[in-house]
């Protein structure tokens, strides 16, 4: 007898038996498919997709740069109100009765207020630290949420302390907390205002920091500039004072305690028992 499965073995010749589905893959997928291109390339984001994601991002983008536009026109515009509140400020003074100087029956333009503005409050950015501590004077309110927390407690070695002291024992925050100074005498914090931990931060800072840099004087003076803006009304109204005496006008005079109460004299009264009008009597808070 003849026998299929023996004669499938002896003959090298045989082909194999193929089921109809191995013998045509492509009949399922159809013609052209590539079973490999389903596991190298999976799904991928259409275009459409993509798009609404830039136009998502642009969006963002747009409503984030409003917001710091929006802020930096509001800091702008307190301070901007400076030179316009001095226009104000000069025509309700400049009457004979209510001139700043006997001896000058124009003081009191507003030429004057905005000379004294540009000499007093400062503009751009700190020389030295500014640019380490990302600060501006253009912008007093950010820079109080930096410089406050450099008055952090961390202990100074003795000469440092003793410098420390030193300066900011000159300066106080009268117009805020009423201290006699920033600190007592032995280097401790003795007002718990903002403003005082602003000055008392930088103190430190410059000192620690970049103390050969500056001399102490340099030091009480960036204390006296920050100070300016963060009372602008009371410090514009000292300057006036100021000038009205004929005293010559610089940082440390106007705001250390060498002359602390000067715009309450006599001479400062006949120029306005308010000060100049519209300029905000201090930025943040006691």
């Amino acid at each position: 007898m003849f026998d299929l499965k023996e004669h499938s073995h002896d003959n090298p010749h045989a082909r194999p038996i193929h089921s109809s589905s191995d013998a045509h893959p492509s009949t399922h997928a159809g013609p052209g498919h590539d079973p490999e291109s389903d596991r190298a390339n999976p799904e991928q984001p259409s275009q459409t997709t993509w798009i609404l994601f830039i136009l998502i991002g642009l969006v963002v983008a747009l409503t984030a740069y409003n917001q710091l536009q929006i802020t930096d026109i509001k800091v702008a515009a307190q301070y901007a109100g400076v030179a316009s509140s001095a226009a104000s400020f000069a025509t309700q003074t400049n009457t004979p009765s209510n001139t700043l100087s006997s001896t000058n029956a124009n003081a009191g333009t507003s030429a004057q207020l905005q000379a004294l503005s540009a000499k007093v409050m400062s503009k751009g950015i700190p020389a030295i630290y500014g640019p380490e501590l990302r600060i501006s004077y253009d912008d007093p309110v950010s820079a109080m949420a930096v410089l406050s927390p450099l008055d952090d407690g961390t202990t100074l070695n003795p000469e440092q302390l003793a410098r420390y002291t030193k300066i900011t024992l000159q300066i106080s925050c009268e117009y805020c907390c009423g201290a006699e100074s920033i600190v007592f005498a032995n280097g401790q914090a003795a007002c718990g205002c903002q403003h005082s931990y602003v000055m008392r931060g930088l103190a430190k800072y410059l000192v620690t920091k970049h103390g050969g840099e500056y001399t102490d004087d340099q030091i009480l003076e960036e204390l006296g500039k920050w100070k300016v803006l963060f009372f602008p009304k009371p410090m514009l109204t000292k300057a006036l004072a100021f000038e009205a005496a004929g005293k010559p006008l610089n940082i440390i005079d106007l705001t250390s305690n060498k002359y602390r109460g000067f715009e309450k004299t006599a001479a400062a009264a006949q120029s306005s028992a308010s000060g100049p009008a519209g300029i905000p009597n201090q930025v943040g808070g006691c």
